[in-house]
Order: structure tokens, then C-alpha cells, then sequence
């Protein structure tokens, strides 16, 4: 992250007495008497001044033109074009900074600030091996917190947990505790290994140290605490923290996002309460750019091949993947050409199979590239079908589809819930998520299909065995749901039917569980806790944590039952359960996150496992765990392959007829008063 070093001793010299110390640009230590300034310097100086505390309280934007004509006046300071780099990072434009601390390190080879922030902008554009050369090259010059803060988030992105951690306890130690950034950036590094207590209580720290110091708390602690708070279950807590960062950081759209999604998490969450978060999104961030939408000049043919583009971040092991991999793979080559722009940070063997898609033009890797930059090239492209397969999720590109970039533009699949954008044009769905009677809480258009979603598991799966409670003697219940995912709401229900099956058994399985080496984390107690609450004993809640993929799949097999959560339910674990004979109840709401497993269910035939009450699900779970489900156990993998919802190439047919009729529509609209699609 940026260094704080520089940019605060620049801000103090500018606002200290001439008299207690001098401002930077004047003589340093150890160095000949400066030159006397000339009447454009002072001018930069003059100019500085009024900059330096409009930085001190992260006016950003307001600086930045005031910075920019001082480097006019003075264009060999060293530190004005390190401030500018700094302002240029913070405002998002990790690129332009980059030239700034490049021309800094160029008139001052050994300043160790200058590298590391060098390090910064290059770990904001994806380029994590560059990030820790330059982080590496600033200890060289001088050791400092910073640098082993920016080291510590280097190995982080990379994955490499042991290091990350390491190089934040330096950080710490360093610092003796008091550096906001080290903290900050050791709490993510915790939060990787699910040490989310300790996470939690580094952003605490850094929030108590940033408070006393210049412009105020850190967005960036507010907003992990968040994260963090959202992997424990604690979602109330979660966006309350978020919001303080959104207040923080007003002009970062990644922040307000994630308060969409926890806003999503929480059941007393109203169908009109989601889309005017979304709506305000737009406003705050889709908004400013709209002036900025140009005419399409794309081909007006309306038979010809047709660009169709998937923007999103998880082309690789992710359960999204499973469903817009299988449609990019299904495509039609005489038909669709295929623009991939990958946001993720790596390739594993997932996006290889994804990219044995036939009708794949061009696979653009995106990370390193910034929304409107990713923009333009989208529009000289002359992609024809912008598709959104992120939302609001990490990763995602809003920002991008609020340009406009393609004359036609969609939502669907990874984050399903609508956009609220003005630039997005449609939103694919089925009459389950998105009925006629709820179609007032979403500003796109909906596109209805025979299926949500499609999906292909990627891999062999297992033949499901006999239901578990013939071999065990007792039902086992299960949920494979992430833990932000378990409401109050649903927990009661759960501990209600446990009740009413006295000998019943319920496994958990979630990453935050346990910790590597298998022991039971403060979120696996307190979850056992409430259990206990409500009146189930611990002991028969079994919590598992993270397996590879293939170990996930066979443990699906010791469950009778799947229970859904509420009110954001299954997805990828219903259709997994599904593949692997496990039948899965669940509970139906009025906003989309908690219909998509009653759309699978539906698509498969089994509207009976779809509760529309908490005391109908209560008594389809008696139902269901009381009946004999060998024969639907053996036979429930055939009956998903037998619906679009598992024949990615008979769901994405569907689609492609979806595509040429939108474009078709688009076609004759322009050709007479606009370009909306609808």
C-alpha cells in the first residue's frame, strides 16, 4: 500500500513554522546550501502548501490539479512528483503512478519511499512479482515498515501464507505496533490461514492507531473488518463497518459493493431495500460516467457472427466457473465468437478447460488493467453482447459495464441478484428467481429462460451410494453453505428440526471451521454455541473446513439431507449435492438470493423439497428424512443431466437464440430513436 512515511513528513514540513523546520524542497542535511529558487519554484511552492493539506485530509481529487501545476512550475522536484504518484495511487490510477515513482526513482536511485510505493501501484495492477522485487529493493535502500507492510500483501496475492505472515510480524516489530499499514496488511495475511480472530483484532489496532493521525481512521482497516466479519458469520457487524468505509472512502466502488452483498445477507432485507442499494451505486459511480457514452459502431448485420463478451475474475477454480465455463466451452464457433477478459491473478487447470471452448476468439488477461482502460478496449473490440458474470463480488467489473462499452449488455450467472445499472441492459433469469409479480425490484430488463443456469462439475464425479442413515442408524443433515450464508432466521429452523428428529446428526463444512492442520476455530465454537442455544447438543454438530475439490465432492456422500440456507441460499453446493444423490430442502423467498435453489429444484422435478414457510420446511425435512431416498438418491444425477440445467450445450443453444433476438432488437432500434436495447 502507499507509503505513509513520505507523504507524512511532506505534509508536516509544509504545515510546520519555518522556524521549527523547513519545508522539503529546501536544503537537507548533509547537502550544499539549495540554490536560490526561482520565481516558478516558489510558485510550485506556494502551491504545494495549500496541496499538502488538502492530501493531509484526503481530498484527493481536489489536490490533484493543485500538485499537477506545481510539477508545471517545478518539473525536476523529486518530491512533488512523489506526491503526485501518491495522489494518482489513492485516486486509482496505479498506472500513472507507476511513471510518477519511476521518475522519482529516476532522480533519486536510493529512496527507498519511492520504491516501495513502487511496489504498491505495482501490486494494484496485478504485477505481484514486481511488487516484491520493488518492495525488496526499498528494504535495500533503507529498511522501513513500509516496505516489509508492502512484502507482507506481496506474498499474500501470491499465495505463499507463510511468508505474508513473517514479513508482517517484521512489519510489527519494526513499527513496535504502532503502524497502521503493517497491521492492516498482517491482518489479511491471518485471514488467509482463517486465523479471523487475530484478522479481526489487527484491523481493530490499526482503526485505534489511524484514528490519531492525519485525515482521520483507514478505510482499508474498516473495510477488512468487514470482510472479515462477513467469513465469520457476522453480517450486521460486517456492513455497519463497511459503511464506515464507504464514509472514508466515498470515491471506491469495491467498498460500496461489498455493502450490497452484506446488505443481500441479512433476512429483514426487503426486495426494494436491494435495489435501491444498487440504485445508489449507480448513482455515486455509474453517474459521473454516463456523459461519457458513445454511439456503437458495430456491424448492423443481423445474421452475421456475433462478439459476445464474459467479463468477470473467476476463470478458474470457483464454483462460478462451473457454470460460465460450461457455457463459454458450449458455444456455437459458427455462430459466436468468444471475448474472455479474465480478471483473476492466475490460470489453474479449470481456466484451461475453459479454454478449450471452440468458439473462443480471444482470452484477454485483465487484472493489470484498469475499469476504464478495460473499457475502451471492450469498445474497439466492437464486442456486440457485454456479459457480466461477477456482480458485485471481488473482482467484479461495474465500473467497466457503466461505460457502455458494448451495445448490449447482461447480467447473469456468478452474482445473480440485478446490477440497478442504467447501462445494463438485461438480466438473465428463469420464473422462479424472477416471477412477473417481482419484477418491480429489478431495473434491468428480465430475460426468462428454461433454467437459471447451467453447469458442468469439471470432473468425474463419484456413482452416489446409499443413503447414509441405513449403514449409521440416525439421519445426517448437512449444509456445505458458506457461514455468512447462516441467518438467525435459518439457524432456528435447523435447531427445530433437530428437535423434532431427536437422533439426527447435522455436518457443517466450511472453510472457516477449522484451521490447517484440522482443529476447531472460535467461529466452529460459536456457531456449536448457538446450536447449543437453541437447544441441539454440540456434540451432534460435526464442523469440517477446506478439502480439495475432489475430497469435497465424496464427502457429499455422508449427508441423508441437505438443509439450505436463508435467506442466501445454495447455488453450486445444491447442484453438487444434486450430482451426488443428496436431495436438498430449501425455503423460499422473495428476492433472488434466496430463490436459486428452488429454481434448480424446480428445473429437476422436485418443487415438492421447495418450502414456502419456515413450518413447511420444518415438515418436509421430517418428511423427506423419514422416507426411504435410495432409488431418487441413484437415480438424481441422471434426472440434473437430463435438464438444461446439467446439457450445457442444450442451455446454451437457448441462450444463443436469446442473443440473436436481443441483437436483432438492437438493431431496429437504433435504426430508429436510440440505442436501448429495451
Amino acid at each position: 500500500m502507499t507509503s505513509q512515511n513520505g507523504l507524512a513528513a511532506a505534509i508536516d514540513k509544509a504545515l510546520a513554522p519555518r522556524s521549527q523546520m523547513s519545508p522539503f524542497w529546501e536544503k537537507r542535511e548533509g547537502q550544499p546550501q539549495a540554490p536560490v529558487l526561482t520565481r516558478s519554484q516558489q510558485q510550485a511552492i506556494a502551491i504545494m502548501q495549500q496541496a499538502a493539506i488538502l492530501v493531509q485530509f484526503r481530498q484527493y481529487p481536489m489536490a490533484l490539479p493543485m500538485v499537477q501545476q506545481a510539477l508545471s512550475s517545478w518539473p525536476t522536484n523529486a518530491d512533488i512528483i512523489f506526491q503526485l504518484g501518491g495522489i494518482l495511487l489513492e485516486l486509482g490510477q496505479p498506472a500513472e503512478a507507476l511513471k510518477r515513482f519511476d521518475q522519482a526513482v529516476g532522480l533519486r536511485p536510493n529512496w527507498s519511499d519511492a520504491h516501495n510505493n513502487r511496489s504498491a501501484a505495482l501490486a494494484r495492477m496485478g504485477d505481484v512479482d514486481g511488487a516484491v522485487a520493488a518492495a525488496e529493493r526499498a528494504v535495500e535502500c533503507a529498511p522501513n515498515v513500509a516496505a516489509y507492510a508492502n512484502l507482507c500483501a506481496a506474498y499474500s496475492s501470491k499465495g505463499d501464507n507463510e511468508k505474508a505472515i513473517a514479513y508482517g510480524e517484521q512489519a510489527i516489530q519494526t513499527s513496535q505496533g504502532t503502524n497502521a499499514m503493517a497491521l492492516i496488511n498482517y491482518g489479511v495475511a491471518k485471514r488467509a490461514v482463517w486465523d479471523l480472530e487475530e484478522a479481526a483484532g489487527a484491523q481493530e489496532r490499526a482503526i485505534d492507531i489511524s484514528s490519531s493521525q492525519p485525515g482521520g481512521q483507514d478505510y482499508m482497516a474498516f473495510a477488512n473488518l468487514g470482510a472479515i466479519r462477513n467469513l465469520q458469520g457476522r453480517n450486521h457487524e460486517a456492513l455497519a463497518v463497511t459503511q464506515r468505509a464507504a464514509e472514508l472512502a466515498p470515491q471506491n466502488p469495491s467498498v460500496r459493493s461489498n455493502m450490497v452483498m452484506y446488505t443481500d445477507l441479512l433476512p429483514e432485507t426487503s426486495l426494494i431495500d436491494a435495489l435501491c442499494m444498487r440504485r445508489t451505486w449507480a448513482h455515486l459511480y455509474e453517474g459521473p460516467l454516463k456523459r461519457g457514452w458513445r454511439p456503437h459502431q458495430n456491424d448492423r448485420d443481423p445474421n452475421r457472427r456475433l462478439r459476445v463478451g464474459y467479463v468477470g475474475a473467476d476463470f478458474r477454480q470457483h464454483s462460478a466457473a462451473h457454470i460460465h465455463g460450461a457455457v463459454i466451452r458450449a458455444h456455437d464457433p459458427a455462430q459466436i465468437a468468444v471475448y474472455v477478459y479474465a480478471g483473476n491473478a492466475y490460470e489453474d487447470e479449470i481456466t484451461a478447460k475453459i479454454k478449450e471452448g471452440p468458439a473462443i476468439e480471444q482470452w484477454l488477461m485483465t487484472a493489470r488493467m484498469a475499469d476504464l482502460e478495460l473499457a475502451e478496449r471492450i469498445y474497439r473490440d466492437q464486442v456486440d453482447i457485454l456479459i457480466d458474470v461477477a456482480g458485485f463480488t471481488s473482482g467484479g467489473r461495474l465500473v467497466t459495464f457503466a461505460c457502455k462499452p458494448a451495445p448490449i449488455q447482461g447480467s447473469a450467472w456468478g452474482y445473480a441478484n440485478g446490477t440497478g445499472l442504467d447501462a445494463m441492459d438485461v438480466f438473465l433469469a428463469d420464473e422462479v428467481i424472477v416471477p412477473s409479480e417481482l419484477e418491480h425490484g429489478y431495473h434491468e430488463a428480465v430475460i426468462r429462460m428454461s433454467s437459471l443456469l447451467t453447469f458442468d462439475p469439471f470432473l468425474d464425479l463419484p456413482l452416489p451410494g446409499p443413503p447414509p442413515k441405513l449403514q449409521n442408524g440416525y439421519v445426517t443433515l448437512g449444509s456445505y453453505n458458506r457461514i455468512e450464508k447462516i441467518s438467525d432466521p435459518i439457524l432456528r429452523i435447523w435447531c427445530e428440526v433437530m428437535r423434532s428428529i431427536p437422533d439426527s446428526r447435522m455436518i457443517l463444512k466450511f472453510g472457516g471451521l477449522t484451521t490447517e492442520d484440522g482443529q476447531e476455530t472460535e467461529t466452529s465454537g460459536r456457531l456449536k454455541d448457538s446450536f447449543e442455544r437453541l437447544g441441539v447438543e454440540r456434540g451432534r454438530i460435526e464442523t469440517r473446513g477446506h478439502t480439495p475439490r475432489s475430497e469435497h465432492i465424496r464427502q457429499y456422500g455422508d449427508i441423508d439431507l441437505m438443509l439450505d440456507s436463508w435467506p442466501h441460499v445454495g447455488g453450486i453446493t445444491t447442484l453438487e449435492a444434486a450430482y451426488s444423490g443428496v436431495p436438498c430442502v430449501t425455503l423460499l423467498g422473495p428476492r433472488a438470493p434466496s430463490r436459486v435453489s428452488a429454481s434448480i429444484l424446480h428445473s429437476l422435478g422436485m418443487d415438492d423439497f421447495v418450502a414456502v414457510t419456515p413450518e413447511q420446511y420444518v415438515e418436509i425435512v421430517k418428511a423427506k428424512a423419514s422416507a426411504d431416498l435410495s432409488e431418487l438418491r441413484a437415480n438424481l444425477p441422471n434426472r440434473v443431466r437430463s435438464t438444461t440445467v446439467g446439457d450445457p450445450v442444450r442451455y446454451t443453444r437457448e441462450l444463443e437464440d436469446v442473443y440473436r433476438n436481443l441483437w436483432k432488437a438492437w438493431i431496429s432500434q437504433v435504426a430508429g430513436v436510440g440505442e436501448s436495447v429495451v
